[in-house]
């Protein structure tokens, strides 16, 4: 009973979100106008994540930053996304879930030169990120912890370096079987692009069939190209 009741918990949840896709897909987000005003006066912030049409002075390190000029769009989009999740997102993750949008809204605009953006597609990007995040707390795997992102299907941890924000240790896992690494992946994490440089050490448990790598990561600079 539990589990039904667990499966049609998540099921609403992902009609909710495909209704917010249908939306998107009209880009009905201005339906409202009044709150579209508000949005552009007062884009949404929140648990860390906060958007913005410009970087704001002075910045928190501990906060994730979205500078993007569709505000509205996107501040329309986490709202309608902490309603449909609301079930589900609490005190505990509720800084992975809306961390984990905003790098997704990140990726779309650092992978793409200006004369490319448009808000459809950047609130898809989100969208698509939302949905991964929907199946993975219906499985009861989604992670709590924010320093933690997920490049190439694997979750990697981050431990930053202390004064040097810029650099780190990485610690992830994998099948022993594949003889994967994550070596030269980039990834985006609060606003800014790394790599994970080469495996330094790897250890394996007696009763896990995965390995562990320990790597260092650094930031990199992004350049765009027409």
């Amino acid at each position: 009973m539990a589990k039904q009741s667990r499966h049609a918990k998540y099921s609403g949840i992902r009609d909710l979100v495909r209704d917010i896709e249908d939306l998107v897909d009209g880009e009905k987000w201005l339906l409202d106008k009044n709150a579209a005003r508000r949005w552009k006066e007062e884009p949404w912030a929140g648990a860390g994540t906060v958007i913005c049409e410009r970087l704001p002075t002075p910045t928190r390190s501990t906060d994730t930053y979205v500078v993007s000029p569709y505000v509205v769009e996107l501040s329309w989009l986490i709202h309608s996304l902490q309603t449909a999740c609301r079930d589900f997102v609490d005190y505990q993750n509720k800084d992975a879930f809306y961390g984990r949008l905003a790098d997704a809204a990140n990726r779309y605009l650092m992978q793409r030169v200006s004369t490319h953006l448009n808000a459809k597609d950047l609130c898809f990007a989100v969208l698509r990120e939302a949905m991964r995040i929907v199946d993975e707390a219906s499985r009861g795997e989604l992670s709590p912890v924010r320093n933690e992102v997920q490049v190439k299907r694997t979750w990697v941890q981050l431990h930053p370096g202390g004064s040097d924000e810029g650099a780190g240790l990485a610690v992830y896992s994998c099948p022993k079987e594949s003889l994967a690494s994550l070596a030269n992946e980039k990834f985006v994490f609060k606003s800014k692009s790394y790599r994970i440089g080469e495996t330094m050490e790897q250890f394996q448990h007696s009763d896990s069939d995965h390995v562990t790598h320990i790597a260092v990561y650094h930031e990199i600079q992004e350049t765009k190209t027409l």
